[in-house]
């Protein structure tokens, strides 16, 4: 873990490694009057980006604070266990998103089977504050990425004649208006919440020192950094992934 120092406060970065470019992002926010009364907590994923690194997490206290995230809301995933079906009687061919939007994955855990759905958000108008307006169309975005992902797993489970046993869903790149903690290339970690960590479906700890939240993604190298802050449950092993097949 890292340490960063400025004017409004220390930041803490949980990770082995940090670029230099992020680090400098990390020292100019510290230097901002809108992060006085935040806490900025920086996840092990932390790496350059625009308007401040992915890994990113902050608590906002107040709607005087700038759009951070751009103009992409809501990236995330749908996982769903269709069961112990057979994997060699799963028709992969079946499995190609309509979409280049969305990239499907099978994966098999504890020998059931489950279908993941990823894509990346929704463009909002550019806002260069966070405000109400911000806010309603923010919400407005994840609804719409959230339902895109439910009904694109829905229609593959339905062509793969498999039934959806449970389900759970993963986002980033938001604003979590319940605790309002912006989140850019994390993802919710409350206490007892599931979420897909790479290819690990883990358990939040509801860490407030991690401000209840974990990287969108991480190696197994590397999953000792966020036992802190969720608990792994499920290995998830690629059987198929639209991203590298014909």
């Amino acid at each position: 873990m890292f340490l960063s120092y400025g004017k409004h406060g220390t930041a803490k970065i949980f990770a082995d490694t940090i670029e230099e470019n992020a680090s400098i992002q990390i020292y100019d926010l510290l230097f901002q009057d809108f992060v006085k009364d935040s806490q900025l907590r920086f996840m092990p994923n932390i790496q350059y980006d625009d308007n401040c690194p992915m890994g990113t997490t902050i608590t906002i206290s107040d709607y005087n604070f700038p759009n951070l995230l751009g103009n992409s809301i809501g990236s995330g995933a749908e996982i769903a266990l269709i069961g112990e079906k057979d994997k060699s009687q799963i028709d992969t061919s079946k499995l190609k998103p309509t979409s280049n939007d969305y990239f499907v994955e099978l994966a098999e855990a504890d020998e059931e089977l489950y279908l993941i759905v990823r894509s990346n958000g929704k463009t909002v108008e550019k806002f260069e504050e966070i405000n109400n307006n911000f806010l309603e169309e923010k919400n407005q975005a994840l609804e719409a990425a959230d339902a895109s992902r439910k009904a694109v797993i829905n229609e593959l489970a339905s062509s793969l004649n498999c039934v959806i046993k449970d389900s759970f869903s993963t986002t980033s790149n938001y604003i979590d208006v319940e605790d309002m903690t912006l989140r850019k290339g994390a993802v919710s970690a409350k206490k007892g919440e599931r979420t897909l960590i790479g290819n690990f479906i883990c358990i939040g700890k509801g860490n407030m020192d991690w401000n209840q939240s974990a990287p969108q993604n991480i190696d197994e190298r590397n999953l000792h950094l966020i036992q802190d802050t969720v608990d792994v449950i499920k290995t998830l092993k690629p059987i198929y992934n639209s991203q590298f097949s014909e």
